[in-house]
């Protein structure tokens, strides 16, 4: 992640990486899935899990992501990432789904 400092902050890396597993995955509960197990992964810096409302914010700009609201500032293997249409559609409707899932064991 360093070579993205100050470029973009870490919760728009995160989100951004997190829309761009969505978009390369044809199976979108399987993007969903890997999604889930990334932020279970997530801590602070100071330790300890991430919070609801800051996943709730990670989740918020990946869909702004997929819907076009914020312009990519990465590009993936040399290539600039576009979603498609259902993207974000597909997104949204799995929100309920990884919030649910987030931390199961």
């Amino acid at each position: 992640m360093g070579k993205f400092r100050g470029l973009i902050s870490e919760s728009e890396y995160i989100a951004q990486n997190f829309a761009y597993i969505f978009i390369r995955n044809s199976s979108k509960i399987e993007a969903a899935k890997e999604i889930i197990g990334l932020i279970n992964n997530l801590e602070y810096k100071e330790g300890g899990k991430i919070s609801n409302n800051d996943i709730d914010i990670l989740l918020k700009t990946t869909s702004e992501f997929l819907n076009g609201e914020r312009l990519w500032k990465a590009k993936y293997g040399g290539f600039v990432v576009k979603p498609k249409r259902t993207d974000n559609k597909d997104f949204l409707e799995l929100i309920e789904y990884i919030k649910k899932e987030i931390n199961k064991k």
